[in-house]
């Protein structure tokens, strides 16, 4: 995975459509952990199967370009800092979070070291006397502006329309909501600058508003891919699919555990051949978080990952 955006930037990029992305009351209850965590660090090993036991072996990179991250929260249970460091110790970015006095936050700082070069991004966030984010502007190492975002909302307090703009703050897209009536976005226009149609989507849901369906169209109207997603009683994912042209190019199969926790993935390809088969398997402290987790793949060790978690 190559790092080239802010996460909020990407976040806010996907604000205006119906892009299906949960939200959480806290940056905690998004990483789903328990308790009054004050800080966490999370370290990747390459797992070393040797005489029927497993052992740590050097810090591997798994899911992300680093193998080593580390949280603080504030008493809200957002986050404060999140750095990321190689294998060697060395660090890949640090992020910085302000927040305002009811607890939103109100700037984020990106620091990414590339090479012996230090690069900074800069986010600010705007709010209504609601608290709804309403405009989101993002600025370069230099501290120009690179790019802004409006939003707007219905009575409900729903996203209805998003405004994107340069860096000269021209506008170069328009992102325009429509819902149903329990607030699911269920459609999604985006038009360029000149209001040409850029793509349009389309989602269903079921009773519960768990996202079942999700259509992205091009602007001649051609279907570009369909997404379809499965869950448990519970409402968590078990199955997604994603086909193009009606032919599935990618299913997804999610297994959890009686307390949610996530268990197994499976992955086909789209000739309906398994590619991977993970299982994890959890060692958990008194607030029920995960300090260890091991990953397998078809059964093989792949990778044991450890928190240090400390609580206020």
């Amino acid at each position: 995975m190559k790092i080239n955006l802010p996460c909020i930037l990407l976040f806010a990029s996907l604000l205006g459509a119906c892009s299906g992305h949960k939200t959480f009351k806290s940056d905690l209850m998004g990483m789903g952990l328990n308790g009054k965590v004050k800080s966490l660090t999370e370290t990747s090993y390459y797992a070393i199967a040797s005489a029927g036991a497993l052992t740590k072996g050097k810090q591997g990179e798994q899911d992300f370009p680093w193998s080593e991250s580390r949280y603080d929260f504030n008493t809200e249970g957002n986050f404060l800092t999140h750095n990321a460091y190689n294998p060697d110790g060395s660090l890949v970015f640090q992020q910085l979070y302000k927040y305002n006095g009811k607890g939103l936050k109100i700037e984020a700082t990106y620091y990414y070291r590339l090479g012996t070069d230090s690069l900074r991004e800069r986010t600010v966030y705007k709010y209504d006397s609601a608290g709804k984010l309403t405009d989101l502007k993002t600025y370069d190492l230099i501290g120009l502006l690179d790019r802004r975002f409006a939003y707007k909302y219905d009575n409900a307090g729903n996203l209805t329309e998003t405004y994107s703009y340069d860096y000269d703050d021209n506008i170069d897209s328009t992102s325009v909501n429509r819902l149903d009536s329990h607030g699911n976005c269920i459609e999604t226009t985006i038009r360029n600058a000149d209001s040409s149609l850029k793509n349009k989507s389309t989602s269903t849901y079921d009773d519960k508003g768990n996202k079942l369906v999700f259509n992205l169209y091009n602007a001649d109207g051609s279907l570009r891919y369909k997404s379809t997603y499965k869950y448990d009683k519970k409402g968590k994912k078990t199955e997604f699919a994603k086909y193009v042209s009606d032919s599935l190019v990618e299913k997804q199969i999610f297994l959890y555990d009686k307390n949610e926790i996530l268990t197994g993935q499976e992955v086909f390809k789209a000739d309906g051949r398994l590619e991977t088969k993970l299982t994890f398997e959890y060692v958990f402290d008194n607030q029920n978080n995960w300090i260890k987790r091991t990953e397998l793949n078809f059964n093989i060790p792949k990778y044991i990952v450890e928190r240090t978690i400390k609580y206020y």
